[in-house]
């Protein structure tokens, strides 16, 4: 019995070590990879970015941890690959949906290819940030109009004052204006779980909105089918987009007053 124990003991070890001597191995690969990619400048020289792409690969060779994914991800962007950064990426968020910045280059690599996907990735982002303290990634919103909106910060100035469940109906009012053009925002587009699920108009009078804000008839109130706003699990996502000449922004809700989600 003595024997065995000790024999369990020094496989244990063993196992120990050898995973060490991985971790240890993969983190120098990582090492030499991004050093490569310092050097490969801007835009990237095709050889030492082909050998960055190697050694991330070889890093992330049985290795739980996603960087040397997500840093080939974004060394394939760079270099307009965005077709294989986004296939990379895909098995990233697949393993680990927790991870914002896989979401956020999965964003910006389907961005040409695949707005559906841009907009499921942003959707995802916006379910981890709850209230996002910063910009999405770049992205895309299609309105039901056929408008392309990309996602830019500071487009539109807004807020959203009241969210209200009335029965089947989910009633949202604010504001939203564009600044650069000193008018009201073009549309509201209200996105759940990565998909554009209404729209409204800003035409409401709002004196306690500054002119330069975006004139002043940047009120909205509409409403939306609250079944619009759960996925398959019944979970509630709301979230309330300002657009208009070409981009759009998110609007932050007001939270200084209860507000049933969003807060």
């Amino acid at each position: 019995m003595r024997i065995a124990a000790r024999l369990a003991v020094v496989l244990l070890a063993a196992v120990v070590l050898a995973g060490y001597a991985h971790f240890l191995h993969s983190a120098e690969l990582q090492r030499q990879g991004e050093a490569e990619v310092r050097a490969a400048g801007t835009p990237p020289d095709a050889r030492r970015a082909q050998r960055a792409r190697d050694l991330f690969e070889r890093a992330g060779n049985h290795n739980p941890d996603p960087r040397p994914q997500l840093d080939e991800a974004t060394l394939l962007l760079s270099v307009g690959d965005d077709r294989g950064a986004a296939a990379l990426l895909e098995g990233v968020v697949k393993r680990n949906a927790g991870n914002v910045r896989a979401w956020g280059l999965l964003a910006a690599a389907t961005v040409n290819t695949d707005e559906r996907r841009s907009l499921q990735a942003n959707g995802e982002l916006l379910k981890l940030y709850g209230r996002i303290p910063g910009p999405l990634a770049g992205g895309v919103i299609r309105s039901p109009s056929g408008r392309r909106y990309r996602v830019l910060p500071g487009q539109a100035n807004g807020r959203v004052d009241g969210i209200a469940f009335h029965g089947d109906r989910v009633r949202v009012n604010g504001w939203a204006g564009l600044p650069d053009a000193h008018r009201a925002a073009q549309e509201i587009l209200v996105v759940a779980h990565g998909r554009v699920v209404g729209t409204g108009t800003p035409s409401a009078a709002r004196p306690d909105v500054p002119g330069d804000y975006g004139g002043d008839r940047t009120g909205f109130v509409f409403e939306v089918p609250r079944s619009a706003l759960l996925d398959a699990d019944g979970r509630v996502d709301l979230h309330l987009f300002g657009a208009g000449l070409g981009a759009a922004s998110l609007l932050p809700v007001d939270c200084r007053r209860p507000q049933p989600i969003g807060c």
